[in-house]
């Protein structure tokens, strides 16, 4: 028994012991200590310790720097740790402390070839040349080299001779059967992998390059055969299982994918990989409870992984239920805040509320922890579009795609991006991209037609729309598109059945009732215009556009009472919807009646005066007579009595910006009427403008173009354009802006500041030539 004394000894003793120990090591000189390090680390490194093996190697490179042999097994130990930048750099060092390690070279190139860079990969392989021309590793990498570059006869060649020296090296076999592919020779690529067979009948890999070429020459029969043969050599390898069950699906063969899953279950009960590839299978089939179901069993093997309850959270999102996917992702975060697959979903939920930087700040954490996660840099790209931070989005998507180039979502919006900013040769080249991966994109073909149109090309247009169209079961918005490329190209009668045809399957589609009732007017048939419009009222769930366009067609017949009926008919169906109220301030305008109509609203307010539209009312009349205070007021009456009211704050954020206001203010209006008008392009319009004038012409350009592709023939929507474009020096853009402006409206508002913008534009742009030409 060891007594209070007793122990108050020993302490004293060890501690004394302690300090001789320190004092011992402290007198080792530093090549002692290095030599110590670098045996723990060579001992570490032998047993597969390789973590602590590294933190060693660092300790011998801390003494000694140029320890070549430490920064050379440093290198190995980053690799087999699988964290290649850490390697990479371990390598480039190593090689420059001992340039004659042939074996540095060697990684150094192959590092070198997987990133593409063929003429580093060269550089390494001279040097190797002039260390050991003879090393069969050399002929390896020239043969990948000669590969990369498409010289098959000289790639053949080093295969074939360093095969001779390595008869059983598996993967120079496979890049051979995979060479002669590639030329072709097709009794040679699969002649090479069987004799290889013969020599070693259990060797998977070979099993697996065998059963791939099969598949590749469309024999599917004997692929699923060599498939299966792997499964009865290896019964307990979980990963044979998911490959066969990959290859039926594939094959569309969803039973077998399942039976297959469910036996890998069952032969490995102890192995969750199974269990979750289940789980995903269901997934992927709608199939929540089942796929939960799943999860759960492999969550109940290993309690303590992560990543399965990674997998259950997502479930959870991707099958609309947030409030379970946030219990679980609770629990993840307070074990590991940092693992990259949990911030990806909390990234997630975050863009799900619209909370955009929160979003972002999850995402970027989860692409500092796993730069090669997959949708990491999509989801980031969703972030900065809903910020508008279309450059960061850009770059994001081009990221996702770079790491994933079968990802048809990134490719989608890229294109999609492309299109809106006019940049046509970028969204033929992403939407082609996509129908090469999948045929059957019917997202893609329409982008194809639109670009198509845009560039009027209706042929090709109407080849994109009628592929798409084929893929959808007669798809009413297609058959929109149809409709107008029927009216480009004069063939109205068909234009008219096609819009029929949409305004029977979306009763009251704004665009094809336009067309349709523009079509009818031209012909002199306003009866026939009118009479649609009624049908549609007791069809359409919304109606006030539908009143708008009968206050359109009273206006064009002079029948200014009926007008103004229609139009505040359309004002009482939605007080939100903004031409109505543009259309009835032109009208009272025109006619001069601008003080009739105050004194009207004026007694309908003391009888209401709740009734906000009516203060909207007579803020715009007051705007049109340039008393701008009192329109402001009239706005902020308005949005006392109705704070949602979108078209009184796209007002008062429009009257703030342009007269002396806050312009942070204005912002602020224009948020809250986007808000509740998410897509009306004279939100869009506003919210744009106002961001030129703070400067922040990226924002205002992505608003801008959003309001353009709504109102392609409002001119002063191309002029704020313009000036955006201007703001960020992209003279060609802008001019094309402003030209587009005039050809709308010679004498629209703005006219004869975009005419003198368009010669100050080309002036400066000569002179930027005149100044290149003379310093050359």
């Amino acid at each position: 028994m060891i007594t209070n004394t007793n122990a108050k000894k020993l302490a004293v003793i060890m501690g004394i012991l302690s300090l001789f120990i320190l004092g011992f090591l402290g007198c080792s000189s530093p090549k002692e200590k290095e030599a110590k390090f670098f045996k723990s680390a060579e001992k570490y490194y032998e047993e597969g310790k390789y973590p602590e093996a590294i933190i060693q190697y660092l300790n011998v490179l801390q003494i000694n720097p140029k320890n070549a042999t430490a920064q050379y097994k440093l290198a190995l130990a980053y690799l087999k740790t699988k964290k290649a930048k850490e390697a990479f750099r371990a390598l480039i060092k190593a090689a420059d402390l001992d340039p004659k390690n042939v074996d540095a070279h060697l990684k150094l190139a192959e590092f070198y070839l997987l990133a593409g860079k063929l003429k580093e990969a060269e550089k390494e392989a001279e040097k190797i040349k002039g260390l050991d021309p003879k090393n069969d590793k050399l002929k390896l990498l020239l043969a990948n080299i000669s590969i990369r570059n498409k010289k098959w006869d000289d790639a053949e060649k080093l295969l074939k001779d360093y095969l001779q020296n390595n008869p059983a090296e598996t993967r120079s076999v496979i890049s051979l059967s995979l060479l002669y592919e590639r030329k072709k020779e097709l009794e040679k690529a699969e002649k090479v992998l069987q004799d290889a067979l013969k020599q070693n009948p259990s060797d998977v890999n070979l099993l697996y390059s065998l059963a791939g070429y099969y598949r590749r020459r469309g024999n599917k029969a004997k692929a699923e055969e060599i498939l299966k043969e792997i499964i009865k050599k290896e019964p307990k390898n979980s990963k044979h299982y998911i490959n066969l069950a990959r290859f039926y699906e594939l094959g569309k063969k969803w039973d077998k994918e399942k039976d297959t899953l469910e036996e890998a279950v069952k032969n490995i009960p102890d192995d969750v990989t199974p269990l979750l590839a289940l789980g995903g299978f269901y997934a992927f089939q709608g199939k929540y409870k089942e796929a939960l179901a799943k999860f759960e069993e492999a969550h109940k093997l290993k309690p303590d992984n992560l990543e399965i309850l990674s997998n259950i959270a997502k479930l959870h999102l991707d099958f609309n239920h947030p409030k379970e996917a946030n219990e679980v992702l609770d629990k993840i975060l307070k074990k590991d805040p940092k693992l990259p697959s949990a911030l990806l979903i909390k990234g997630r939920l975050a863009l799900r509320d619209k909370k955009f930087d929160e979003a972002l700040v999850a995402l970027t954490e989860a692409a500092r922890e796993a730069p090669r996660l997959n949708k990491v840099y999509y989801y980031k790209a969703l972030a900065h579009l809903g910020s508008k931070e279309i450059n960061q989005a850009k770059q994001a998507l081009q990221k996702e795609i770079k790491l994933n180039p079968r990802d048809i979502q990134a490719r989608l919006i890229l294109a999609e991006m492309a299109f809106k900013e006019r940049d046509f040769d970028e969204a033929l080249s992403q939407a082609k991209e996509i129908l090469k991966q999948n045929p059957n994109s019917v997202a893609a073909l329409v982008l194809l037609g639109n670009v198509s149109f845009a560039k009027k090309d209706t042929q090709q247009a109407r080849k994109y729309y009628l592929s798409a169209l084929e893929k959808t079961k007669n798809n009413p918005l297609l058959i929109y598109k149809l409709g107008l490329l029927d009216l480009v190209e004069k063939k109205q009668d068909d234009a008219i059945k096609r819009f029929k045809e949409v305004l029977a399957a979306i009763p009251g589609h704004p665009g094809a009732l336009q067309q349709l009732v523009g079509i009818y007017m031209r012909k002199g048939e306003k009866e026939k215009a009118i009479e649609l419009c009624n049908e549609q009222i007791k069809k359409a769930p919304k109606t006030a556009h539908i009143y708008n366009l009968l206050g359109q067609i009273a206006l064009a017949s002079k029948d200014s009472k009926k007008a103004e009926k229609m139009f505040l008919t359309a004002i009482e169906k939605d007080e939100n919807y903004l031409p109505s109220y543009f259309s009835l301030a032109l009208l009272y305008r025109t006619e001069g009646r601008l003080e009739d109509a105050i004194k009207k609203y004026e007694e309908i307010l003391k009888k209401r005066p709740q009734f906000a539209p009516g203060y909207l009312f007579l803020g715009m009349i007051r705007e049109q007579q340039a008393k701008y205070k009192d329109a402001e007021e009239y706005y902020r009456k308005a949005l006392d009595i109705a704070p949602r009211f979108g078209a009184a704050a796209n007002n008062l954020a429009w009257i703030l910006s342009e007269h002396g206001g806050n312009i942070d203010e204005a912002l602020k209006f224009a948020q809250q009427a986007k808000a509740v008008l998410p897509e009306d392009p004279r939100v869009n319009d506003t919210i744009g403008w106002i961001y030129h004038k703070k400067g922040s012409n990226a924002f205002a350009i992505s608003y801008l173009l959003d309001a353009m592709e709504k109102l392609p023939k409002e001119p002063l929507v191309h002029y704020h354009l313009a000036l955006a474009y201007k703001a960020k020096n992209e003279k060609d853009k802008a001019i094309k802006e402003l030209e587009e402006a005039l050809k709308l409206n010679p004498n629209f508002s703005e006219a004869e500041k975009a005419r003198s913008l368009i010669e100050e534009l080309k002036k400066q742009k000569t002179q930027n030539l005149s100044q290149k030409t003379n310093s050359n």
